[in-house]
């Protein structure tokens, strides 16, 4: 006997390109079948999704969540919305520090920012060292942060291929101290980062919940 059967609804399944109306059974935590109809008697508890979409977890690979002020609207916001997992862009250190009061139920990682270099170039090892010392304080990897605090493009084009060569995930909001974070800093950024694996920020919605006033 399952432990849930999901009744009713219309399941978006983007990997198997279905969309259509489907019971999803539940046992032990993950999904045990997928069928036009499942018997209600077969699980233990049957929820009616009738009228409403049923979808994996999402992940929200881009979200700003405030940090250093307490527990915030954001997690919840996430969860409502049907996140079960998100990258924070932001402060992951603050995150971090915030994240046991939530509350909310979902996993969120998070990149922390390195550098910056606005005059200078810094040295393999340098960048290198600021990718472990993050790493080792719970990131998944780095953001270079061009838009508020450009570095040189020499040394935005070194991050991004240390981060590359490190195997961590990368961010890079656009602009450097030769080209603003403006289509002039987008334009600039395929010349930076070649081949190489990058998420530009701020190209997908994200997320800024500000602290509840009560």
């Amino acid at each position: 006997m399952y432990d849930l059967v999901i009744k009713g609804g219309t399941l978006v399944d983007a990997r198997h390109d279905l969309e259509a109306p489907r019971d999803i059974a539940i046992e032990a935590g993950r999904v045990a079948e997928v069928a036009p109809e499942i018997a209600a008697d077969k699980a233990r508890e049957t929820y009616d999704a009738t009228g409403k979409l049923v979808m994996p977890g999402i992940v929200d690979t881009e979200v700003h969540i405030p940090s250093g002020s307490g527990p915030t609207t954001a997690h919840r916001q996430l969860a409502r919305a049907g996140v079960t997992t998100a990258l924070d862009f932001a402060d992951f250190r603050g995150v971090l520090v915030d994240l046991p009061q939530a509350g909310a139920g979902i996993t969120v990682g998070g990149i922390q920012v390195i550098g910056t270099y606005p005059d200078r170039l810094p040295s393999a090892d340098e960048v290198d060292e600021q990718i472990g010392m993050v790493l080792r304080e719970g990131a998944l990897g780095i953001k270079i942060l061009g838009g508020h605090y450009p570095s040189t493009p020499e040394a935005t084009a070194l991050m991004i291929e240390r981060g590359n060569r490190s195997g961590v995930f990368v961010g890079y909001h656009c602009g450097t101290a030769t080209a603003p974070s403006t289509l002039e800093g987008l334009r600039q950024a395929p010349e930076l980062i070649g081949n190489r694996a990058v998420q530009i920020a701020h190209i997908n919605a994200y997320l800024r919940a500000r602290p509840p006033t009560w």
